[in-house]
């Protein structure tokens, strides 16, 4: 018998009465105590079968009754015994709360519940002083949690299936007509095999949502829908004296949904609390992440805060509007994509411009500002300091790029460092600097003690900090860079200024980047500007393998007399679709056409036309009719001028999906984008991983082993050094690296698909152009490569022509920020001849244009210079000690030492496919293989990059690992063998066919040379 009030209840959160009537009683009298105290042990009972009086305590509080819900067994397909009540007078009681209630408590309260038992946490909380809540709902005591998977009617079950297409079991034909089929003779409980159904049918999405109701709401609405008790119950983690022993594991009511690829959607609450949302995408991303393993494509649905739970929003908006919110859920890594730029500002505004009147508060230290592009972050900082200037305060602008800090100096009024010299002010009021020159023995050098009482400004945020953390150019002194960095931001703070950080793309990691680096607790005020244009800006995406078909259209453009800028995220003479080869193509094509190349080299040569152009670009674009730009032109640049009616750009996945969207809106004018993006990014981070702790656990191996590694070689003088921020509580800068890493490896996976999410959330009209003629664009893929192979050709000759230059001439040309094209070449003939040590040819040039060097580096020592790993590993290490005073970064030491990687292609026996004369079958490497399964798969990502996969097969791993050296197995034949089996047959490498012997002679006795001169200064 179900109460009315219990039943107005769950049909106040939209949920069908039938489904009500299936799944809901309520209970009272012993009852209660039988549905939740079942599981409990003998020793809880008296002798003659009776709770004992704790229990009976503890429970007294069900005498007043409840409705209870439980559901179906998917393991059996019987009534399920466990489930939910939901007293009419629940208890105040900490100790009642479940392990999920308890955690969630704890993060309100600041603490971590990880490892810790109920009891611990029980008494974590008590000691904060946290009062008890009444507890809502109770589980049975002592068994397991399950799901609740909620008997369903027959027209519910009608309707799903007509939402995929898919014949209930209901409805065909059986024996008796008159009743359903049943999964087994133990229940006579109608709608039972629904979820034999569900399982049979992995193209029926399972949405899991946190509660029974909620679960009733989602049926009704027509979706298969389970619920959890908690956020973190679908999982479990076994533990023993309250510290975990294993790997967390799904529960089993989980595992049957699992086959055939099923698509799983999370519907978890909305809630606004900070702390309660770090909680749930904690358990999503824990939850999915499991489900993933398991072969589910895993999804996360959003809406908005105002209904915390999905019923109430069904019940207040409907099944339309539930039917759109399933329909803009997005994957799991776009979830946690989004989770990494997720901000919580202290004032929203929603205004075409930031208004130049809006007040800081004058006791915040840091100033963030998240606002979208062209809606004035620059010009609002600009209002802001002007003020601080005219009294001569000193302003310090923060960049990543010499040729953004020039046009951010024009921007706020302040010299870039470069020009001190030219101007009467010098470095009076402040100036922009790149990153890059933060440290001592920069030239000029900078002190932090320099700069008390002044504002510092960090525009594009997000990509500074990017830069300074993983950019190569910021190698060599990064760990100075980074320490000065702090005592900036500590000294700054201290005496009355002022930390400026603007990006449209703001997250709460650089802040609290920051707020970690100065270490003290310091007011911090963030704005957000959530406008969106009206005026959708129209972009057609190009479909197909490569950008032909957008160059078509180019073509197209231009002949028509269109000005047009094109984007493109390559410079080298060797890209197809790079600026230098793109400008090739074009001029010969269109020899009366004014072209304009920039890019990296063009902005830093005195002889081209770009040179010095990011000062007065309005001025100087508006002179040429096609401008081609590398992501020299990516952030901070703000081109207003109404000249061009086009924008055209390239992606490869170089670049980050901000950084992407950054450079499609430098021109500010609504005029349509075209563009071509290549599905995935060939960037991986690290060891490539998408979990942060499994990052970071890859990269504290990696470093822990490879010194293990110098140590054991006989190098035990290795100096005692610490790596950066060791000891500190978080370690802010290896934090935000790999927070960082995870966003772009998560990113490279679906790179199309997150770039096209964020551009239409940008607020894009987005056209899908399909390929064109397959013959025209075959033809035109012909010509761009023709072009640049000519081009290719003139560029080697160049080099090839290039004067030598001696050992002085080559480190003094290294220095000069500025070089002509003949000095380039000069100092590219001077690298490569220094690199190999052999006489330069045209095939040598090429050789090292594609990555030659690091691949041949390894083959040397791993083979014929493997004496040598261990020293050259320990100068690296030495050098990078006495730049960071005794610290190193352990990114940076992970990438520039090799032992480890070494050592891990001598384990896994690499060496036996370097014989030509060997022969290989997938059978002879059987044992091979299953060897190599035994090392943990985690080490051997941490090291190479990538593991085996579960479709892997000996031979497929095999030529994986030879990639590494730049080498590949041979295909012979297919063979039929004694035992009647027909194999592929593969034939070991030739490890110096390619000429790398030669290079190896070289290096050998350049290395002798080095390792007998060091015993002479020992002696």
């Amino acid at each position: 018998m179900l109460k009315a009030s219990h039943f107005q209840e769950w049909r106040s959160s939209a949920v069908d009465p039938e489904i009500v009537q299936l799944n809901v009683e309520s209970l009272s009298g012993d009852a209660p105590y039988e549905a939740l105290l079942y599981g409990l042990p003998n020793t809880a009972r008296t002798n003659t079968g009776r709770l004992s009086s704790g229990w009976l305590k503890k429970y007294s509080h069900l005498e007043d009754g409840g409705w209870f819900c439980s559901g179906v067994d998917v393991l059996t397909g019987t009534p399920s015994r466990w489930g939910c009540l939901k007293p009419d007078k629940p208890r105040i009681d900490l100790d009642g709360m479940t392990l999920d209630q308890l955690k969630s408590l704890c993060l309100n309260q600041g603490i971590n519940p990880d490892g810790w038992s109920k009891s611990q946490l029980v008494r974590q909380l008590t000691a904060k002083g946290q009062k008890s809540k009444p507890l809502k709902y109770e589980h049975p005591a002592k068994c397991p949690t399950e799901i609740f998977a909620l008997r369903v009617p027959d027209h519910i079950w009608q309707a799903i299936g007509d939402k995929y297409g898919i014949a209930p079991y209901c409805l065909l034909p059986t024996r008796d007509t008159d009743t359903p089929p049943l999964i087994s003779n133990l229940s006579d409980t109608p709608g039972v095999t629904f979820w034999a159904w569900v399982l049979d049918n992995p193209s029926i999405a399972l949405l899991i949502t946190e509660g029974a109701k909620k679960a009733g709401s989602l049926l009704t609405a027509g979706y298969a829908a389970i619920a959890l008790p908690g956020i973190y119950s679908g999982f479990r983690q076994d533990k023993e004296w309250g510290n975990a022993i294993g790997l967390p594991y799904l529960i089993p009511q989980l595992l049957p949904f699992c086959g055939g690829g099923r698509e799983v959607v999370f519907f978890f609450d909305q809630d606004s609390k900070p702390k309660t949302i770090k909680n749930v995408r904690r358990a999503i991303e824990r939850t999915g992440k499991l489900l993933g393993y398991k072969g589910c494509k895993v999804s996360v649905a959003r809406w908005s805060s105002y209904w915390k739970g999905i019923d109430d929003f069904i019940a207040s908006q409907g099944v339309e509007a539930l039917d759109q919110v399933f329909s803009e859920r997005i994957s799991l890594d776009a979830y946690k994509i989004e989770n990494f730029s997720a901000i919580t500002p202290d004032l929203k505004i929603n205004e075409r411009y930031i208004p130049q009147s809006l007040e800081i508060p004058e006791n915040a230290k840091i100033i963030g500002i998240k606002a979208p592009k062209g809606t004035g972050k620059t010009e609002f900082i600009a209002a802001k300091i002007a003020p601080l200037l005219a009294k001569g305060d000193r302003v310090l602008v923060l960049t990543h790029r010499v040729q953004l800090g020039l046009e951010l100096s024009r921007r706020f009024g302040v010299n870039y460092r470069s020009e001190l010299a030219k101007s009467e002010d010098g470095s009076l009021l402040g100036y922009v600097l790149c990153v890059d020159s933060l440290h001592g023995k920069a030239n000029p050098k900078f002190n932090p003690n320099d700069w008390e009482n002044t504002t510092i400004i960090i525009d594009e945020a997000e990509q500074v900090f990017w830069h300074l953390l993983n950019s190569p150019t910021c190698e060599q002194y990064r760990v100075k860079i980074i320490d000065s960095l702090r005592e900036l931001f500590r000294i700054v703070v201290s005496t009355g200024g002022k930390i400026y950080l603007a990006d449209a793309d703001l997250s709460m990691n650089a802040i609290g980047y920051v707020q970690s680096l100065i270490g003290f607790p310091v007011e911090s005020y963030i704005i957000e500007n959530t406008y969106k244009s009206p005026l959708k800006r129209d972009l057609y995406r190009f479909e197909g393998n490569n950008p032909s078909s957008l160059i078509q259209e180019l073509e197209i453009a231009v002949s028509s007399g269109q000005k047009v800028i094109v984007h493109t995220d390559g410079q080298k003479h060797k890209s197809n679709w790079g600026t230098r080869n793109l400008e090739y193509y074009l001029k010969k094509k269109n020899p009366n056409l004014k072209i304009l190349r920039i890019d990296s080299e063009s902005v830093s040569d005195r002889t081209h036309p770009a040179y010095g152009c990011m000062g007065n670009l309005d001025q100087i674009l508006c002179q040429y009719d096609l401008v081609i730009c590398s992501p020299v032109i990516e952030t901070g640049i703000s081109i207003d001028i109404n000249h061009f009616d086009a924008v055209f750009a390239i992606s490869h996945g170089v670049q980050s999906v901000n950084a992407f969207c950054q450079t499609l809106a430098r021109v500010r004018s609504n005029i349509p984008r075209y563009i071509w993006v290549s599905g995935v990014s060939p960037n991986r981070i690290g060891n490539g991983s998408t979990d942060l702790n499994q990052l970071l656990a890859g990269e504290h191996f990696k470093a822990k082993n490879t010194i293990r590694i110098l140590q054991s070689v006989g190098l035990r003088e290795i100096p005692e050094f610490s790596f950066l921020e060791d000891g500190e509580k978080y370690s802010p800068s290896l934090s935000l690296w790999a927070k960082n890493t995870v966003k772009i490896n998560l990113e490279a996976k679906n790179y199309r698909e997150s770039l096209m999410k964020k551009l239409e959330d940008e607020g894009y009209k987005i056209t899908l152009i399909a390929p064109g003629d397959k013959e025209a664009i075959e033809s035109l893929k012909d010509d761009i490569k023709s072009a640049k192979n000519e081009n290719y050709s003139e560029h080697k000759e160049a080099v090839l022509n290039a004067d030598s230059l001696s050992n002085c001439e080559y480190d003094s040309l290294k220095e000069k920020r500025e070089l002509t094209e003949g000095e380039r070449n000069q100092l590219k003939r001077g690298r490569i001849e220094r690199t190999y040590g052999i006489n330069l040819t045209d095939e040598l040039i090429t050789k090292d244009d594609n990555n030659w060097y690091p691949q041949i580096r390894l083959h040397y020592f791993l083979t014929v210079g493997n004496q040598f790993i261990g020293d050259r590993d320990k100068k690296k290490l030495d050098d990078s000690l006495e730049n960071g005073e005794g610290k190193v970064f352990k990114p940076d030491i992970n990438r520039s030492l090799l032992s480890a990687k070494i050592q891990l292609l001598k384990l896994l026996n690499i060496e036996q496919f370097l014989d030509s004369d060997r022969e290989f079958t997938g059978d002879d490497l059987a044992e091979w293989f299953e060897r190599l399964k035994k090392i943990p798969a985690s080490q051997i990502k941490s090291i190479l990059g990538f593991t085996l996969s579960m479709g892997d097969t000996p031979i497929a791993f095999a030529q994986r690992l030879l990639a590494v050296l730049g080498l590949k197995l041979s295909y012979v034949s297919h063979r039929r063998f004694p035992d009647g089996s027909r194999q592929r047959v593969y034939r070991g490498c030739d490890p110096l066919a390619d000429g790398r012997g030669e290079v190896f002679q070289e290096w050998l006795k350049r290395d002798m040379e080095s390792i007998e001169r060091s015993i002479e200064i020992a002696a």
